[in-house]
């Protein structure tokens, strides 16, 4: 899990060297709902998610558009490891030294 969110972060901060991602996912953690939700296809321009519709969709064949297929495991769209350790931080070079 921890690798899928790696990768759907790294996808998203890069999205616009790449123009358009389409990401079809087998199931979908929204954090909203208290239930997963079934098969979704996710568009990315720009690194920002253009739309989230229900089902697995192909891209058009004029599309340039990268395709992640991720339609057997199950994502949750936004989710980073942002956290850290302040109380073990005692200088401001602690990840460097």
């Amino acid at each position: 899990m921890r690798r899928l969110a790696l990768l759907l972060g790294l996808l998203f901060s890069v999205g616009a060297a790449y123009g358009e991602q389409w990401i079809l996912a087998g199931a979908v953690i929204d954090g909203e709902r208290d239930e997963i939700l079934g098969p979704h296809t996710f568009r990315i321009r720009d690194g920002v998610i253009v739309a989230m519709e229900v089902g697995l969709h192909s891209a058009p064949t004029d599309a340039a558009a990268t395709v992640i297929d991720l339609s057997d495991h199950t994502v949750l769209p936004g989710l980073m490891d942002m956290h850290t350790h302040l109380t073990t931080e005692y200088s401001a070079d602690v990840y460097i030294e």
